[in-house]
């Protein structure tokens, strides 16, 4: 998670409506208006960096939050967005050094504690990472998304109920999570349970109806319980929303096959077969 703050400037407070409003081209053009009156408007370089994230231009967006802290190195926030961005781009001991700069400067940034989980996490030391969870919970309890990111880590390390209990602690704080729902449903999945798999994934949809992926789930509880029928039903919704969905229409096909619909299972397996990635062993996606 990135935090913005907000400033005096007239154009960055316009550059910031236009970024909530997700107008990015508007946002950068007042960003500059704003570093054009001040090339060291701190808040219109970071928002600068935001909003070449957010366009998906990384490396722009980490160049520009290094302008930021040259300026202003005191700044946890910046440290903050600085370690989010690296941890994207797969650089995990910069993510993590820039991390931990923003949690000397203020240590009971939950935000910055649960960034530092996740990138932890990723390069692969989970009991550091449970500490960076644990850090950003004791700062902030109803914090929803380090809920969500410790119960995956508790699955991760097969602590079960841990994480089941992580992930209702966050769609407690906030119903409409659909990850979270989802997250829980494929941990029962995993575990057998498969009626309450599909209790997740129905809130789930109801959270997330445009999510492909939450109805492929949905398809997949429905699929280990023998309705063949719901389960069509929630992979047609799967690939209606995402219509090259891999593992949406390889299941698709095996519930018509189920079904005795052979020819259109054929028909399907051979379309999904078409979108498999160069490279990749297509018996995978059968």
């Amino acid at each position: 998670m990135i935090n913005l703050m907000p400033d005096d400037s007239a154009a960055l407070s316009t550059a910031l409506t236009c970024f909530k409003a997700g107008d990015l081209p508007a946002a950068e053009n007042h960003c500059r208006a704003a570093l054009a009156e001040d090339r060291n408007d701190c808040e219109a370089l970071h928002l600068l960096g935001v909003i070449a994230h957010r366009a998906g231009r990384n490396e722009i967006a980490i160049k520009h939050v290094r302008l930021t802290i040259e300026v202003d190195s005191g700044k946890a926030a910046y440290f903050n967005t600085l370690g989010f961005v690296l941890r994207i781009e797969g650089r995990y001991s910069d993510a993590i050094a820039a991390l931990e700069r923003a949690i000397e400067l203020r240590n009971d940034y939950a935000d910055a504690h649960n960034n530092l989980g996740i990138a932890i996490a990723e390069s692969g030391s989970l009991d550091a990472a449970l500490n960076a969870y644990r850090a950003a919970l004791k700062h902030r309890a109803d914090f929803p998304e380090a809920h969500n990111n410790l119960g995956n880590l508790m699955y991760r390390m097969g602590r079960i109920e841990e994480s089941l209990a992580a992930f209702d602690a966050a769609t407690t704080l906030r119903p409409d999570y659909a990850e979270a729902h989802a997250n829980r449903g494929d941990a029962h999945l995993d575990q057998g349970e498969f009626e309450a798999a599909l209790e997740a994934y129905r809130k789930t949809v109801e959270a997330a109806p445009n999510w492909p992926n939450g109805w492929y789930k949905l398809g997949n509880a429905f699929f280990r319980l023998d309705q063949f029928e719901n389960a069509l039903k929630a992979y047609q919704r799967s690939i209606d929303r995402h219509p090259n969905h891999l593992r949406g229409l390889t299941n698709l096909g095996a519930t018509l096959e189920k079904l005795g619909r052979y020819e259109e299972s054929a028909m399907i397996l051979r379309h999904a077969l078409e979108h498999v990635p160069i490279g990749l062993n297509r018996r995978v996606y059968i």
